[in-house]
């Protein structure tokens, strides 16, 4: 997505921070966009969210990978050039049976 990033990240062990990575991240990508003559390229801070049930996993991964096609910039995800996994070939992951709900979206509904 043009404004926002989604990541599905697992911690290694149980010293692995999300603050630490995401900071790192984001301090990279800031000096890089600079370069370019970008500048305040994220907002502060970010949400994130634990997902407890492995199963729960595929349907997170298919909702952010399905997130450009919602947004209208085309017809299949595969033709977003920015999605992509270091763990699997994404594309064939099954479309999960119960569909993922941010947590945001559910309370946004009741």
């Amino acid at each position: 997505m043009p404004d926002h990033l989604h990541l599905i990240l697992n911690g290694e062990n149980d010293s692995s921070s999300l603050l630490r990575v995401v900071q790192a991240f984001k301090s990279l990508a800031a000096r890089e966009a600079r370069k370019i003559g970008i500048a305040n390229l994220w907002q502060k801070g970010f949400y994130d969210h634990v997902l407890r049930d492995s199963n729960s996993i595929d349907a997170a991964a298919w909702y952010l990978f399905m997130n450009p096609v919602r947004a209208g910039f085309l017809q299949r995800a595969e033709e977003w050039p920015y999605s992509g996994s270091f763990v699997f070939p994404w594309p064939n992951v099954p479309v999960a049976a119960r569909p993922f709900v941010p947590p945001w979206k559910t309370k946004m509904a009741s």
